[in-house]
């Protein structure tokens, strides 16, 4: 495959993750808002599982239920995030500490 079939590939993928971006961001960020509670995190999270479908993409193909890869996507990333938070905060001495 040379550049430039590359090149209309990956046009094709971004065309397919604006689509999708347009059908699918609201519910994305709805369901990972649920997980996180805070809607700044939860788009970020959206966002950067939207990132990852621009890498991933081009490479393997769209998947033939994309709102569900980037939703799955999203959530773990979430999960990975509050399991980061609550490992941090357990690591840390209580406030006020030994007196």
């Amino acid at each position: 495959m040379g550049s430039n079939d590359r090149g209309q590939m990956s046009d094709g993928v971004q065309a397919r993750v604006a689509e999708v971006f347009r059908l699918e961001y609201g519910r994305v960020v709805a369901s990972v808002l649920r997980i996180v509670r805070d809607i700044d995190t939860a788009e970020e999270v959206v966002q950067e599982a939207f990132a990852q479908a621009l890498d991933r993409w081009p490479a393997d193909g769209t998947p033939e239920r994309p709102g569900a890869w980037l939703l799955t996507t999203a959530r773990r990333r979430a999960l990975d995030r509050l399991r980061h938070a609550r490992r941090a905060g357990a690591s840390r001495p209580p406030c006020g500490g030994a007196r």
